[in-house]
């Protein structure tokens, strides 16, 4: 204990983290810390670091918020919230979790997360923005919005696909986004998928990346009863394609360019004074719904620069996921996320260990078999320096990949097709008419919770 609070005076030093609490709130925390701390044989020291510097950070927030509501902080409301972010603050991502993981492995290979080691257990809940279970919207059955007929059931199919080889001239379907520090999967699988199925209808004459914020900001409570970097639906995502479409926009190193009309706004941040990530400004949330491109100096013009889809349908059973992604292009899917997962690197992932972290979004663009086992092929939105560079692979009907599945037709005209009637220019029109309309309006959908 005494090496832990040798460690502790030096995370002081160097963090500057007692500046935002009074000595008296320090000192208790800090103890508090030190009497529930019960991992030193399991983490290294720079990991206690990490632990120790989110706990703090999350402790500050919940001061923060009792002063703001004026409770007082007697040692036992101090003490409640020390018990609370205990567990919150562990390290996502730690070196004796991935020799655990590795010891009972037999399909996939772990390692020391360099996106998930700096953040916390709750940092990590929050990029798993996907609502699942009942809550979850669901579309139509495919053959319901296009009948029977449209499968083409006596195509064979073939043990392993990747629609990169099959649409070598999208190169979308390989290209890996990075979601940051919000929780808008939900808007980055559902966007991708419809992306490279844009791409795919013009026969490779659609080339630019449609946009993420653009899905994130503006299909919102009233339209998709979704709530940007606090979670979302991506069945109802592509409902919104077919209704009011979505204009083209890159990722967060484009902006500035030009070349696209909204770029992503939001950097992947640290709230760590040492690390690879600039500093995060405070909690992440998605920019505010727009009508007017947020590169100034791109050609084209917000309204006329959506794409829409023809058609949005939930996709049922294996067969019919592999033959709609073979015909089609990549399709949007979700699953539960434990604790184990941010730690993969390669294989085919199942779940050994841990606890729920939430419903992430994801896009498949493929399928396989590995030492027999039989998986999909994912892109995540993670950036590339996550897992097998970006994308990993899941063994099929582990945590629910099966039971998610969602994409839609595109009919691809190249004079851009415009949907609907044109936004108004008044930010407080709340009509259903207003395809991008204020992000705190009423749901259109009934209100549904984050699974986490």
């Amino acid at each position: 204990m005494k090496v832990l609070g040798a460690l502790l005076l030096v995370i002081f030093a160097v963090s500057g983290v007692v500046s935002s609490v009074e000595p008296f709130v320090q000192q208790a925390i800090e103890d508090c810390f030190k009497r529930k701390f019960s991992h030193a044989n399991q983490l290294k020291p720079d990991e206690v670091g990490y632990y120790f510097l989110n706990f703090m950070r999350l402790v500050s927030q919940s001061v923060r918020h009792m002063k703001d509501r004026h409770v007082e902080l007697t040692e036992a409301e101090l003490e409640k919230i020390c018990d609370a972010n205990i567990p919150e603050a562990h390290p996502a991502s730690y070196e004796s979790l991935v020799k655990a993981i590795n010891s009972k492995a037999s399909t996939w290979v772990a390692e020391t997360s360099p996106r998930f080691k700096e953040l916390s257990r709750k940092d990590a809940r929050k990029l798993m923005g996907t609502i699942m279970g009942k809550a979850a919207i669901r579309l139509p059955a495919k053959h319901r919005v296009l009948g029977d007929a449209h499968d083409k059931k006596d195509d064979p199919i073939p043990e392993s696909f990747d629609a990169r080889q099959k649409w070598p001239e999208c190169p979308s379907i390989g290209h890996i986004r990075d979601q940051a520090n919000c929780g808008s999967c939900w808007a980055f699988a559902s966007t991708e998928a419809y992306n490279d199925r844009t791409c795919i209808a013009s026969k490779g004459k659609f080339q630019q990346l449609l946009s993420v914020q653009h899905t994130a900001s503006c299909c919102g409570p009233n339209q998709c009863s979704s709530y940007g970097c606090d979670g979302g639906q991506p069945g109802a995502a592509w409902d919104w394609f077919t209704n009011f479409g979505v204009v083209t926009g890159g990722d967060y190193s484009d902006i500035g360019k030009e070349t696209s009309c909204w770029p992503y706004q939001l950097p992947m941040c640290s709230h760590h004074v040492e690390s690879q990530y600039p500093a995060c400004s405070g909690e992440t949330t998605a920019p505010q719904c727009r009508k007017t491109c947020s590169e100034d100096k791109y050609a084209g013009k917000f309204d006329h620069d959506r794409r829409r889809a023809s058609s949005a349908f939930s996709l049922d059973g294996r067969e019919q996921i592999k033959r709609d992604l073979m015909t089609n292009g990549p399709v949007t899917a979700a699953f539960t996320v434990f604790e184990d997962f941010p730690n993969y690197k390669s294989g085919v992932y199942q779940h050994l260990t841990g606890n729920n972290l939430g419903g992430h979004a994801i896009k498949i663009i493929g399928w396989g078999k590995e030492n027999n086992v039989e998986y999909w092929l994912v892109v995540n939105s993670w950036n590339d320096t996550w897992g097998d560079k970006g994308l990993f692979k899941i063994k099929m009907g582990d945590c629910g990949i099966d039971d998610m599945v969602t994409a839609g037709l595109v009919t691809f005209d190249p004079a851009n097709t415009t949907p609907g009637p044109a936004p108004t220019d008044d930010p407080a029109d709340n009509t259903t008419t207003d395809p991008d309309g204020p992000s705190d309006a009423p749901g259109a959908y009934e209100a549904a919770e984050i699974v986490a």
